[in-house]
Order: C-alpha cells, then sequence, then structure tokens
C-alpha cells in the first residue's frame, strides 16, 4: 500500500493541475505562510471562491419556492460520520439532498459560527479569537439581518457565538425572538449546565430553565411553528450537543454503550514523523482507549435527543401543512477527534476535525448525493437566495447543486487558522478533492494523496 502512496506522490507534479492555480498560490519558503500580509508571501491571497470548469453532473428541474421558512437546526462539535445512529437525520438525507463533501473553513465554534452566520471567512472578517469572536464582527451584518429585512420572522434558539455574554447589545440584531445561552465556559465544565436547567436569555431577560437543553430548545421550536403560520420564518436551533462534557439525556443513557465505530488507522497513529512536533510529543503518551470505547458512545446518545427534536419538527411541520415550503438544513460548526493523530478534540486540519455533515430536505426535492466540496461559508448566500435576495460573501449560494444544475465549481479550498484559536502551533492548510497540504508554524509540511490515504497516516513531507 505504501508503495502506490509513494507512486501518487511521485506524480504529484503531474497531478497538481487538479488543484487548478492552488499550487501556484502557495508561496516558497518555511515562514512566508505565516506572514500577515499575502502579497509578502509571495503570491495573491488563495481565494476559496475560485471556480474550476468542472460541471456538476446531476439532474434534475428545479423546485419553485416562494418565500419559503427555513429551518437551520445546527449541532456543537459534530463529525460527518456520526449520523447511523440518528433515524430521523438519515430520513432527511435518504430524501433530501446530502453533501459528501462539506467541510468548515476554521475548525473551531466561535470562527466556524461567524462564517456560517455571514458567509465570510474568519480572516475576511479579521476574527482572531475563538472565546471572542462575537466581539470582532458586526453582529449587524449577518442572514439574520438580511432575512428580516426580505420580510422574514426570525428566532434564535440556543447558543450564538463563543464570548457573546460580555458583549453588547444583549440581544443581537436579526432576531426577533432570542432564546440564548448565558452560562460560561466555567458553568459549563463545573456542572453541565449547557446541558441541565441552562441560564437562557429571553430576549434579554435571564432566566434559568427546567430541563434538559436540547428538549427545551425544540419544545420553543414546536411553539415557533406553530405560531409563526402566517408569514416566512427562518428560525436557528443552536443546540449545544454533541459538545464536551459528554452529557446525554438521561433516558438515553448508556442506549449505546458498547456500540463505538471501529477505530481507524489514525486512531493513536503508530509512525507521527510526518506531523508536526507537538503532536510527535503526545505520541505514546496516555491511553485514549476508553476515551474512544466510552466516549464515543456517549457523544452518539447526546444525538439521539437531537434526533428526537428533528423527528418532532418535522412532524409538527407536516401536521400543519408546512412541510411542502420548508427547508430544513442540518449542520454543524466543526468536526471531533477522539484519539485520531492523538488528538482529542478538534481545530487540526485532519478530516475528522473539518468535515461535517450537510442535508438540505424539503419533500418536494429530488434525493440526491453532491460531491463537490461545499463549506460553511456557502450557507448564508444559499439563505438569501431562497429568500429571493443576495449577499455579499466569499462563499456561493448552493441552490443550483441543490437543483441539480450544471454549474462549474471550487475543486479547492483553504483552510484557516490563527493563533488566538486555540492550538500550541498556528498552519496554513489547502485542501482539493485528491489531496491536503498543510504547513505549520514550526515548518513542518504534510502532504496527503487522499483516495489512497483517507486516513492521513501516510504524510509526505515536499523537501
Amino acid at each position: 500500500m505504501k508503495s502506490l502512496v509513494s507512486i501518487a506522490f511521485a506524480a504529484f507534479g503531474i497531478l497538481c493541475p487538479l488543484f487548478g492555480d492552488a499550487m501556484a498560490d502557495l508561496p516558497a519558503g518555511d515562514t512566508a505562510l505565516f506572514r500577515s500580509d499575502a502579497s509578502e508571501a509571495g503570491g495573491d491571497r488563495f481565494d476559496s471562491r475560485r471556480t474550476s470548469r468542472r460541471r456538476h453532473r446531476g439532474h434534475g428541474r428545479a423546485v419553485s419556492f416562494d418565500k419559503p421558512n427555513i429551518i437551520i437546526v445546527y449541532t456543537d462539535d459534530q463529525r460527518w460520520d456520526s449520523l447511523d445512529t440518528m433515524p430521523a437525520v438519515s430520513k432527511l438525507a435518504d430524501e433530501g439532498v446530502q453533501f459528501t463533501n462539506s467541510f468548515v473553513t476554521t475548525p473551531v465554534c466561535g470562527p466556524s459560527r461567524a462564517s456560517t452566520l455571514t458567509g465570510r471567512l474568519a480572516s475576511t472578517l479579521g476574527i482572531t479569537l475563538n472565546e471572542g469572536a462575537s466581539g470582532q464582527f458586526d453582529p449587524s451584518d449577518t442572514i439574520a439581518v438580511k432575512l428580516q429585512e426580505q420580510g422574514y420572522r426570525t428566532a434564535l434558539y440556543g447558543k450564538y457565538l463563543n464570548g457573546y455574554r460580555d458583549q453588547f447589545p444583549e440581544v443581537a440584531p436579526g432576531w426577533d425572538d432570542w432564546r440564548v445561552f448565558r452560562d460560561g465556559i466555567g458553568d459549563l465544565f463545573s456542572r453541565g449546565s449547557l446541558y441541565l436547567d441552562p441560564v437562557m436569555s429571553w430576549n434579554g431577560v435571564h432566566r434559568r430553565e427546567t430541563g434538559y437543553s436540547t428538549d427545551l430548545i425544540a419544545d420553543y421550536a414546536l411553539d415557533y411553528i406553530e405560531n409563526n403560520t402566517d408569514a416566512p420564518f427562518f428560525l436557528m436551533l443552536s443546540f449545544w450537543g454533541p459538545h464536551v462534557p459528554l452529557f446525554p439525556a438521561a433516558r438515553h443513557v448508556g442506549e449505546l454503550t458498547g456500540q463505538a465505530p471501529p477505530k481507524p488507522p489514525s486512531f493513536e497513529e503508530a509512525d507521527m514523523r510526518d506531523k508536526p512536533a507537538y503532536l510527535q510529543e503526545r505520541a505514546g503518551k496516555g491511553d485514549f482507549d476508553p476515551i474512544w470505547d466510552v466516549g464515543f458512545p456517549k457523544y452518539l446518545e447526546i444525538l439521539l435527543s437531537v434526533d428526537e427534536a428533528v423527528a418532532n419538527i418535522r412532524a409538527k411541520l407536516e401536521e400543519l401543512g408546512l412541510a411542502d415550503n420548508t427547508i430544513i438544513l442540518f449542520t454543524s460548526d466543526n468536526g471531533f477527534m477522539f484519539g485520531e493523530h492523538w488528538v482529542l478534540g478538534k481545530g487540526v486540519p485532519y478530516e475528522e476535525s473539518i468535515r461535517v455533515p450537510l442535508i438540505v430536505w424539503n419533500p418536494r426535492l429530488r434525493h440526491r448525493d453532491v460531491d463537490e466540496l461545499v463549506l460553511n461559508i456557502d450557507l448564508a448566500p444559499t439563505l438569501a437566495e431562497l429568500a429571493g435576495g443576495e449577499l455579499d460573501a466569499d462563499g456561493r449560494s448552493l441552490l443550483p447543486l441543490i437543483f441539480g444544475k450544471r454549474v462549474s465549481w471550487r475543486h479547492h479550498f483553504e483552510i484557516e487558522w490563527e493563533p488566538g484559536f486555540g492550538l500550541p502551533e498556528t498552519y496554513r492548510a489547502f485542501r482539493s478533492e485528491a489531496f491536503k497540504y498543510i504547513e505549520w508554524e514550526d515548518g513542518q509540511r504534510e502532504i496527503y494523496f487522499l483516495p489512497l490515504d483517507p486516513f492521513e497516516v501516510w504524510g509526505f513531507n515536499p523537501e
């Protein structure tokens, strides 16, 4: 197998056109990639909006929507390969449009959420922090504000942005109904309060709710749908699950014990010489087996209550006759790792961290799996176009792909990272359909040929 990988890398120069001009944008030198001025780094700034001549092969007649209701189901830290124990969400995927190559451009909560709300890269927004991300972008310039301008009623229930509890105004612009977590990180890890009996800001009034937060948010959603049948609405349900600490609903505790998925080759990776120094130092220290065997099932158990919420919301839409003119979009802010490459968490540019589920459902859509590279920055312009408007964004509307139209599309994108996002080292990374290139602050470089090495264990250093 390694000989095949070697052959692939030997042909790397021939295969580089698969990147389009992405590799041409990679400047020479160990430190040039980390300069703040891209022009000083020897080339123009890499642009995720660049497209190739590759045509989408899907076919289908576009469905007409007249300002459809829009529901975003937004989980926290959900990796793309975690849907098998979610039957209601899997049914959305089976009936709707499933994007099999969906990624976030910055794999950590605050910047990723800001990108989702605006359609812009963290670098475009000037965001350099995770916990302080909410103070680094303009909350009056989000898709919620744009949809309000298009005549939508808007509601956000659950998590907004990291650090927003310390920002003003209390209720962000663009939201008619606002029920947002107010507990801080310290509260979370001391008593799991973002799962159980959370303090919520109800349109600026703080109150402690009684119950499991996923169920509370689902109940808010059902009431909202029931009371908003006469005008288009945008409802964003931002669940805390399955973010750590792993705290399933009481009714689901133990339901998936012993059902952790098989460990991949990247789990406690044996040869870490292709990884950055700080990860090499972690190798062989500690035991991730209990985290995988016990923690992964708990992670999936948390998602069972999210799945129930999706099932109940869909049933409510059908009961009220709203389903035909409602879009449900299911996705997450980033993935999560349980010991792959000796990492517990997110932030790194490996697949389990950057790849997320993305499903778009409406009963009138024809089912299709879309394999183009799509990003979280594509969501806001998609919603704007659904509502009949436009949005200045780094991303692109997904509607042509959703409707199966032939369209040129991107074949590469950049993964951004800043020192303030929380890793010991920063990096710059690029991914195409076939390759991934990573350059770390310490000079370590990694190239992966993903068709033969999907678990990223045979990194090639180009030097």
